[in-house]
């Protein structure tokens, strides 16, 4: 019976570890300050946005009115909202030792700034930002977009 017991229990501590580390590969930056509403969608969810939340690959980031947020992504790359923003981290990879590094948004509208990080200064041509009528890509160290609905 011991040995069954011991049986489940490492099996159960194998798969929080795997759901960890899965998580882990999606994590992405975190949000470093937030005024105002804001949500993440993420999984069929709305969260409520709140200072030191964790930004996972393929969220969508929502501001509402009189609102901004700010994101550092593991990269050290620094990305602001402005009011009424909606974003799509589209792709975001970061293993440098590995050489897979991108970093794709997609905007549907609002005002955005955004610093290089590390991805945009070893390899800028795989960052991107796209919009509904264009696709930006990096090829110094800050940009600022405006998109309207």
């Amino acid at each position: 019976m011991k040995i069954v017991a011991m049986v489940i229990a490492l099996v159960l501590l194998t798969g929080s570890i795997a759901a960890l580390a899965g998580e882990q590969d999606m994590f992405i930056g975190r949000v470093k300050n937030v005024s105002g509403h804001a949500v993440i969608e993420r999984n069929g969810e709305r969260i409520k946005v709140i200072p030191g939340i964790r930004m996972m690959a393929e969220d969508v980031i929502e501001t509402g009115e009189d609102s901004s947020l700010g994101i550092i992504f593991k990269d050290n790359a620094l990305l602001s909202m402005g009011e009424n923003s909606r974003l799509s981290m589209t792709q975001f990879e970061f293993d440098p030792a590995m050489g897979h590094l991108s970093f794709v948004a997609d905007i549907f509208k609002g005002t955005m700034t955004y610093l290089t990080g590390i991805i945009g200064k070893v390899n800028p041509e795989v960052v991107k930002f796209r919009t509904p009528t264009a696709t930006i890509g990096i090829r110094g160290t800050h940009l600022a977009i405006k998109v309207e609905e």
